[in-house]
């Protein structure tokens, strides 16, 4: 047996059409399958519109037309429960499963998976649905750098004796900044104000401090482009449909008005000759724009089996084009990359020592991770890989009083993430100390912020979320005062 129509005026949504008409939800079975379908429809003038589905199997989909609270959602659920389980008593028909378990029913995304309702949890019931049993949290990835960089590094060994500037870079394991988003923690506002951001910094490891190198520089960018070319006839036909669409709310409206009060004449002024007379004149009113009559032309010439573009009416038989209007537009922001180069010539055994830690400091640090928990050594397995460590630079120069400060008079950095190392060994010829120690190494370190820049960050305020306290105090995004040239 097919599907058949249990009741086509099954429910009648609590949300009415405001002008007019009526909405209701079909029910439908089919006793072959079990499947439970409620379909919504519009009623207007005693005309039947489209049929969508916007309920099968005790599951709603992501287009439930005026049904939109969750009360109302079980409410017809528990309706259609009790309408399609006595038809059980006929063997031959399949009753579903959710009707046989008086089971709520649940929302479904436009991917065709579960999404949460609104008592659900938000979305950290469905992450915790999908991936609780991962337990990602207690894994542990990497190794703790911390015991292997004791203490902070510096090349040259006095550069901070002698109150050189300096470029001072932090590195930090990071911190995943949406995860309050898919711990549900911000369902009450995300959809309000958008993501929030949290701090990507989650345990300082060491810093090390070099000289400011002798090319520098950054650049910031943003992205524009050429907007979608839209000729002056596309732009008014725009406007014109909003007008369009107003005049027929506003005529329906004034004929709901019409009915209701009985204000004489009305409704044979809107249904006269004279109104469709003046909507007449409007359009042939419209002949006198170059534009407009060349596409009128254009579609009587296809009728009579020319194919005759309106731009080729204008261009070939005026010498004119349509207006493109063609503007640059902007299209979104873009990330910073940062380039730095050293020659590291250690002048001592001690700092020979520094430059090898140095340069493990960030081949190490750039490294993906293996979980700890779920492997054992070198070449063991592992499910997941961690995000490398990220880095926080900063310019810094001294006051009279040998306080390190900020330098006012170079650019600031948002955290960045380190790209790509490139380590020379030798200055086109092999030299060597004692017990093979290069003579010299070349570095080239490539960073790249981990987010843009914004307008809103050039200013001396930090959010709450940008901040740390583990092992003291820190900040994910440098401040920016009055006086510095900033980002």
């Amino acid at each position: 047996m097919a599907e058949k129509t249990i009741n086509s005026k099954f429910y009648k949504p609590i949300e009415q059409p405001l002008l007019g008409g009526e909405t209701w939800l079909e029910l439908r079975y089919n006793p072959t399958n079990g499947d439970t379908r409620l379909l919504l429809y519009n009623i207007i003038g005693g005309v039947i519109g489209n049929k969508q589905e916007v309920y099968k199997n005790g599951v709603w989909s992501s287009l439930t037309g005026s049904i939109t609270t969750q009360s109302e959602k079980q409410e017809v659920n528990s309706k259609t429960i009790s309408t399609i389980k006595p038809l059980g008593g006929d063997k031959r028909n399949i009753i579903p499963a959710f009707v046989a378990q008086n089971a709520a029913s649940r929302d479904v995304g436009t991917s065709g998976t579960p999404v949460p309702s609104e008592n659900s949890g938000g979305l950290s019931g469905l992450v915790k649905q999908v991936l609780g049993t991962l337990d990602i949290s207690t894994v542990e990835f990497g190794t703790d750098m911390s015991s292997i960089f004791p203490s902070p590094l510096y090349y040259p060994e006095d550069i901070i004796k002698n109150r050189q500037d300096i470029l001072r870079i932090t590195q930090y394991e990071y911190k995943a900044p949406y995860r309050d988003i898919f711990e549900g923690n911000q369902k009450d506002t995300i959809f309000k104000s958008g993501a929030q951001r949290q701090s990507a910094l989650k345990k300082p490891i060491q810093t090390v401090t070099l000289p400011i190198p002798n090319n520098v520089s950054d650049t910031n960018q943003v992205n524009w482009g050429n907007g979608d070319e839209t000729n002056t006839m596309s732009m008014a036909a725009a406007g014109d449909m909003g007008k369009i669409a107003i005049a027929d709310i506003a005529t329906s409206f004034a004929g709901g008005i019409a009915s209701i009060k009985d204000i004489p004449g009305l409704s044979d002024i809107l249904k006269s000759q004279g109104a469709k007379n003046a909507l007449a004149s409007s359009l042939i009113g419209g002949l006198s724009n170059p534009t407009t009559a060349a596409a009128i032309r254009s579609l009587l010439l296809k009728r009579a089996g020319f194919e005759i573009s309106p731009e080729t009416i204008l261009s070939r038989g005026y010498g004119v084009v349509a207006n493109s209007n063609l503007e640059l537009l902007f299209s979104g922001p873009m990330l910073r990359g940062f380039q730095f180069g050293y020659v590291l010539s250690p002048r001592s055994e001690k700092e020979a020592a520094t430059c090898r830690k140095i340069i493990r400091f960030f081949k190490q640090g750039m490294a993906a991770k293996k979980s700890r928990s779920l492997s054992a050594g070198y070449g063991a397995a592992s499910f997941l890989l961690a995000t490398p460590n990220v880095f926080k630079l900063q310019y810094k120069t001294f006051d009279e009083n040998g306080k390190e400060k900020d330098i006012a008079g170079l650019n600031k950095f948002k955290i960045c993430a380190l790209t790509n190392i490139q380590t020379s060994y030798a200055d086109g010829q092999w030299s060597a100390f004692e017990e093979g120690q290069p003579v010299r190494y070349q570095i080239n370190l490539q960073f790249k912020e981990l987010e843009p820049i914004y307008e809103s960050d050039y200013q001396d305020t930090i959010s709450n979320n940008l901040i740390g306290t583990i092992n003291g105090s820190y900040e994910d995004q440098p401040r920016v005062l009055d006086d510095e040239i900033g980002f």
